[in-house]
């Protein structure tokens, strides 16, 4: 005799299946995220942005000779600019 999962679940802990959120483990949901996944490799989504962010920090660091700024930093798409009153002590 085989017992699902679920109606094993259900007897042990009636209150697991109850709850959750809007779509976890339902099938479409998967579907859709596998699909997203294939998308993301196929077009090859995250080299992509690897190489735009090179790109963007490449052209951020132009600005790193402002006296304004204090410091260019980041990692890949997001970058940050710290702009400052003072360069030598990086005062706000």
């Amino acid at each position: 005799m085989t017992t699902s999962i679920k109606a094993l679940l259900i007897r042990v802990v009636p209150w697991v299946l109850g709850t959750g959120f809007t779509g976890s483990g339902h099938p479409v949901a998967t579907a859709v995220a596998l699909e997203n996944v294939r998308i993301i490799e196929e077009d090859k989504l995250v080299e992509h942005a690897a190489q735009m962010g090179a790109r963007l920090h490449a052209g951020l660091e132009s600005l790193a000779l402002h006296p304004l700024v204090g410091e260019v930093r980041g990692c890949g798409l997001i970058a940050g600019v710290e702009l400052v009153a003072d360069k030598g002590n990086k005062s706000p």
